[in-house]
C-alpha cells in the first residue's frame, strides 16, 4: 500500500498524488475547519482507491457538521 496526499477546496478534490509522507496512528489523517477539509493523507493500493476514500471522507465529514434544522 502507498500513501496519497489529497488537497481539497470546498470539500472537492483538487489534487491527489502519491507521497512519501507517512502517518502513524489513526488513518486517514486529515485537517478541516467546520467540516471543510483542507487536506488528507490516506493509505490505498492506487490513486483511484485513494480518491474514493477521499470522497467518502468528505461526505462523512459534511454530514457530521451539517447545521441542525432550526424548525425542530
Amino acid at each position: 500500500m502507498k500513501f496519497y496526499h489529497i488537497v481539497y477546496a470546498k470539500n472537492r478534490i483538487v489534487s491527489c498524488s502519491e507521497t512519501g509522507e507517512k502517518i502513524s496512528g489513526n488513518e486517514p489523517y486529515y485537517e478541516h475547519s467546520n467540516g471543510q477539509l483542507s487536506f488528507a493523507i490516506v493509505k490505498a493500493d492506487n490513486e483511484s482507491q485513494a480518491r474514493s476514500i477521499a470522497k467518502y471522507l468528505a461526505i462523512e465529514l459534511q454530514q457530521k457538521h451539517k447545521p441542525q434544522d432550526a424548525a425542530k
